[in-house]
């Protein structure tokens, strides 16, 4: 018998600086498909691609960090793995993020390390680059 990973990969609109919104968007989500193993969501989910300097103030970092907390409560009793995109706050150095959540808790962090700095993207004015090839 062979045993089947069922993966969703979540295509959403996010909306760049509503932090509630887009929260709910991965809990509906996450209750309508719990069973599948994995979920995964688009970079930047809960803050909205480009969020430009409204990572940098911190009451925006405090809020998405909230529903990060409010998400990882709600998977604490789900089978699935969550990979969901997001700004992290590593002790004062803010870095474009995958984070990986399961049973309420977060089992991996990987941040980015290409980040693009031409047109629009100006991620490196913002974020620092990761160290390891993800």
């Amino acid at each position: 018998m062979s045993e089947k990973l069922s993966i969703l990969i979540a295509q959403t609109n996010p909306t760049v600086g509503d932090i509630d919104h887009n929260k709910n968007i991965v809990l509906e989500i996450i209750d309508k498909n719990h069973n599948v193993d994995l979920i995964i969501f688009s970079e930047l989910m809960l803050t909205g691609y480009p969020p430009e300097d409204l990572v940098l103030k911190t009451a925006f970092k405090d809020k998405f960090m909230q529903a990060l907390e409010e998400i990882n409560a709600f998977l604490k009793n789900k089978n699935c793995t969550v990979i969901l995109g997001m700004p992290w706050d590593e002790e004062g150095r803010l870095y474009n993020a995958a984070i990986v959540l399961q049973n309420g808790s977060i089992v991996y962090k990987h941040f980015k390390n290409a980040l693009p700095n031409y047109g629009v993207f100006d991620e490196k004015r913002i974020f620092l680059h990761g160290e390891d090839v993800g």
